[in-house]
């Protein structure tokens, strides 16, 4: 296992996630609250945690991939 592939691996959408939430953060200000949500919507403190983890787990897949393709 190499962990500087692990650590690229988990960087890089980690940080396109961070970059376009700069560009998107405050739109969302202005336009999310206003929307008609229905009553199982998730709490938008929760949005954070789960976005993370889903960009962390396109990381490991990703370095999965490379592992996979570069023979070990």
């Amino acid at each position: 296992m190499s962990f500087v592939k692990l650590t690229v691996s988990v960087a890089i959408p980690l940080a396109v996630g961070f970059l376009g939430s700069l560009f998107t953060s405050q739109g969302l200000k202005e336009w999310y609250p206003a929307l008609q949500k229905p009553s199982f919507t998730l709490p938008n403190w929760l949005f954070f945690p789960v976005w993370t983890v889903l960009f962390m787990l396109m990381g490991i897949a990703f370095y999965l991939v490379w592992q996979a393709t570069s023979g070990g």
